[in-house]
This record gives structure tokens, sequence and C-alpha cells, in this order.
């Protein structure tokens, strides 16, 4: 491994570049790793796979194992089966999922993966998009087989990430896993992907206008760690990505390829912290999450990951903007100790809303819960040095307008009834989300300060997603 020590160098590489290489941090003082031997962006890259599967082996493969959802078996069976059988892979196909149903990254269905790869299969490669890889990542890694990451669409920026979410019991939880000898984004395939995949894209990508500065809260708020290093190094990529988002649109090859470039990128902000997904995901992403599990709870339509987070990242900017505009000079840090919820009041409310369903959300609230003492530290903290609170926060939040404008630019689509919600599960997502999620975000803040539930009308409202 290549290790760095000047750190525009590190933060202003391509995601090729960075494979394999550290940086001994000025800010934080860790070392940042890339684990990954080998990452490929670019147009017709697949056809590197066969000699990078014997790199990985050091001898030429005696079978492979292709992982893929059956839902696009003919594409795969095109793009990689027969291209890889005529450059002498013995390819062993593993269909996961049945035609035309949506495929999700469970345990239970990686675990029953794991335990039937044959024997003879010494190396696996994952053909698919987000579902696919993430669950590639966990066949591995209990099948202990070594594996490459193949993207089909620049869907979201899990690539490039050393950590799977895999669903456990409707419950979908970050896992570490093993790390994959090497990532392909051959961007030729990823332009030919659904226009809603690409659009996902996008939208994940979107919640990096936000999301490190609900990071930088929970720093200034609870003294936990952070980085600048992992924003910073999204920035070259993320200019370019924006700056072609009416091609991205448009799938031209040329801007798809500047958009997987950012998908690698990004996910390689969350990797080089040893898996902490804070640069990458914030309350967009508790949102999103919260609609993945009312998918499993109310029966709710399921959607891609990144067109929730392209709407919840214009929910976290509304709130953002309200908070920042928001005068606390109102605000009694006695009274707010003394009037917040109990614990069993928040319990009281996660059972009367889930039922059954509650225990995780308890569990989380449990562990968020602070002691009246540490609550009215925060407290004093938050109200007292507001203004300092938003000189730390405010070089991480972009412009709502500026980015509504660059993803309607791209076509995607952002109204709730765009990703089948109604505004009363936005507002749920609001309210309840930092119940289902640990980090803490601005969401929590707002009950810290006693304005939600009241606030979570007008910052739909500003979020400009329930128009039609």
């Amino acid at each position: 491994m290549q290790v760095l020590t000047n750190k525009p160098e590190f933060i202003n590489r391509s995601a090729a570049a960075l494979a394999n290489t550290s940086l001994i941090c000025p800010d934080c003082g860790r070392e940042h790793r890339v684990p990954y031997q080998h990452i490929l962006v670019g147009p017709g890259v697949l056809r590197q796979v066969p000699a990078l599967v014997q790199s990985a082996l050091r001898h030429p493969a005696r079978r492979v194992g292709v992982i893929y959802d059956q839902a696009i078996a003919e594409i795969i069976d095109r793009e990689f089966l027969v291209p890889f059988a005529a450059a002498g892979l013995m390819v062993q196909p593993i269909p996961l999922g049945q035609p035309e149903l949506w495929l999700d990254s469970s345990r239970e269905v990686g675990d029953a993966a794991a335990a039937v790869v044959p024997a003879q299969v010494e190396m696996l490669i994952a053909a698919g998009s987000g579902v696919i890889c993430d669950l590639t990542k966990w066949i591995a890694t209990y099948a202990h087989k070594p594996f490459i990451l193949c993207g089909t669409a620049p869907s979201m920026n899990g690539y490039t990430s050393i950590t799977a979410v895999i669903a456990e019991h409707d419950i979908k939880l970050t896992k570490f896993v093993d790390i994959p000898y090497a990532v392909v984004l051959d961007t030729t395939i990823m332009a030919q992907a659904p226009l809603a995949m690409i659009h996902a894209g996008v939208g994940d990508l979107a919640a990096r206008a936000i999301c490190n500065a609900d990071w930088k809260l929970a720093q200034f708020l609870h003294g936990s760690f952070f980085c600048p290093v992992p924003y910073q190094m999204t920035v070259a990529s993320e200019t370019s990505y924006l700056a072609a988002a009416a091609e991205i649109g448009r799938a031209e090859p040329q801007a798809v390829e500047k958009l997987a470039e950012a998908i690698a990128i990004s996910g390689l902000s969350m990797s080089i912290l040893n898996g902490e997904t804070s640069p990458s995901s914030g309350g967009e992403h508790v949102i999103s999450h919260y609609w993945d599990l009312m998918s499993h709870l109310e029966n709710a339509p399921r959607n891609l990951h990144g067109a929730q987070v392209g709407i919840g990242t214009l929910i976290m900017l509304a709130a953002f903007e309200y908070f920042h505009d928001f005068n606390p000079a109102n605000l009694n840090p006695e009274r707010l100790v003394r009037n917040r919820m109990t614990l069993e009041q928040i319990w009281a409310m996660n059972n009367a809303r889930f039922g059954a369903a509650a225990a995780p959300l308890n569990e989380t609230s449990r562990q968020k819960y602070l002691s009246d003492e540490k609550f009215s530290a925060l407290i004093h903290r938050a109200v007292d040095q507001w203004d300092g609170l938003w000189a730390a926060v405010r070089p991480y939040m972009a412009p709502l307008a500026d980015i509504r404008a660059r993803l309607q630019m791209a076509g995607v689509p952002l109204q709730l009834s765009a990703v089948q919600r109604t505004r009363r599960q936005a507002v749920d997502a609001m309210l309840f989300g930092c119940r289902y999620r640990p980090r803490y975000t601005l969401l929590d803040l707002a009950w810290d300060l006693g304005l939600f539930p009241a606030a979570a009308d007008e910052i739909i409202d500003r979020a400009g997603i329930d128009r039609e």
C-alpha cells in the first residue's frame, strides 16, 4: 500500500488512483486507508475482469461464480456470462431472486446463497447494482471466497463502501464484511441502465449537500469524531457530475462516467473511515431507511434507495435552513429539561405508532436517551452557542435552491408522489426516523429543542416536495 502524507495529492486523486493507498491525515491524525487492490471506472473496463481474477488467484481460475438477480438475467448473460466464457473463464451462474419480483438484501437470502456456493468455485463476481453487491459482500464473507464487484447501474454509492446494508427482520443494518479484490464500474453498461436507476444515483449523491452538516452538528453537540477529509475528497467529482446534470438526465455516456466516478469517490469517503457512513449519510438516509421500514410494516410501495434519498435530501436541506433562520432567544433550557418526554413516554409513543414492531425503535431510543445532567449540558451548549454552532455547520450546507435546480436539470423526480409516499408519511419519517437509527442528526435536535412535532409541516412546505 502506498502511504501518502500530502493531503491535496490524496483528495484530488481519481477513484482508480486511490486504490491501495492511504493518507496519514493532518486533520484528525488517523490513517485513512483505501483497501481495494483495483478500482476501475470507465467504458469497457469489464473486459479486464478475467485478468483481475487471475491476478487475485495467482493462477488461471478453474471456476468463478457470477451472482446476479434473475430479473436481469438476459443482460447478465449478454454482458457477463458469454464474454467471460469467451475469455476462458469457467463460469458458474448463481442467480438470486425471481423474475418480476423485487430482490432484497436480506440476511435470509444471503445466508441461503452462501450455504450452497459450490466448493469448486474459487472466486465470486457480483453482476448487478446495490442489492446484488451487498448480497455478494455478505455471501463471499460467509463462504470464505475472494470476490469482485461489477456494477451495472450508477444507482448508489455502496460499490466502494466496505460495509453492506443487510435487512434482518425487516430492519436494515450496516454490516462489516470482507473487502473485494476489485470494484469495476463499466460505464458503457451503466449508461444503458434504466433512467430511474441513473436518477437514483444522482439522488443518493445529493446527500453530500447536507449529510456532513449533520455529522458536524453531532461533533459540536456531543464531541464525537469528525474529519473534513472525506468531504474534501468528494469536491472535484461532485463539481464534475453536477455540471453535467442535464447530460446525465439524457444518459449520455461521458456524463454517466462522471456520475460513476462520483459514486466511487463517495463510497471511498466512507471506507477511509473504516466504514463510518456519516460522510455520505445523514438525516436524509434516516428518512429513506424509515420509508423502507414502512414498506414492510404498512405494505407501502418499495422504491429505489437513491430516489428516496434525493427527496430526503430536500427535506433535510429545508430543515437546516429552517433552523438556521430560527431565533433561540425564547428557548429556556431549564424548561426544556423539565418538560422533555421521559423515556417511558417515548416508548409509549413508539408502541402506539408501531405496535409489535416498536422494539428496535425503543432500543434505539434507549441508547440515545441522555441523563438529565447530560441533556441539560447539550441544550445549554446548543442555545448558548447557537451562533458558533452554525458557524461550524454552515460550511457543510448547500443552498436548497441550488441542489433542487441541479436535480431538476438531471430530471430527478422531486415530489413525494414520485416515491409513492404521502405528506403524512414524510412527516412521520422526520418524527420517528431518528428513533430508527442511532446516529445523531438535526432531527434529534428538533426534538431536544421542543420544536418537533410542530415544525415538521413547515419544513415539508419549505422542501417543496408536496406540490402535486
